[in-house]
């Protein structure tokens, strides 16, 4: 085999590396999608409990299941301790699974880049409208979250 051969074999080999990798970055399902917990329970007047204080505390979210399959994301503001927000945790853009970074301090899309405050709003796009957000309230340490 010829020089020029194997180079347009290499050459191949990485373009289409290169395609494989762009088409798995832009589809809807990321390798990165936050894991769950069990699904929730105890339903009180359309409250889900969804977990406790301390599980914000050492994990810095909550991303739970509903009974319903809903999904709710969890977490503290970070510029006010006592206030907790509950997200849908999919993305407005494309629809893909966002989850709290704490070091930035913000919620983030792996798929596309969108990144958005504790509250549901949009920082950065490519996403243009905010997380759909639920009512929460604290009793006891039960964290409770209503979808609807």
């Amino acid at each position: 085999m010829n020089r020029r051969k194997v180079l347009s074999w290499l050459t191949l080999s990485w373009i289409s590396g290169m395609v494989s990798v762009a088409i798995s970055a832009c589809t809807k399902q990321s390798s990165t999608a936050p894991t769950t917990a069990p699904k929730a329970g105890k339903s009180q007047n359309g409250f889900m409990e969804v977990g406790q204080v301390q599980d914000i505390e050492q994990n810095g979210r909550i991303l739970q299941t509903l009974a319903d399959d809903k999904k709710v994301l969890v977490v503290r503001d970070p510029n006010n301790t006592d206030t907790l927000h509950a997200l849908n945790p999919i993305c407005s853009h494309q629809g893909c699974p966002v989850d709290w970074k704490q070091d930035s301090q913000n919620i983030f899309c792996a798929c596309h880049g969108s990144t958005y405050k504790t509250d549901g709003t949009v920082v950065k796009g490519p996403a243009s409208t905010p997380l759909e957000s639920y009512e929460i309230k604290v009793e006891g340490d039960a964290i409770l979250v209503k979808t609807s």
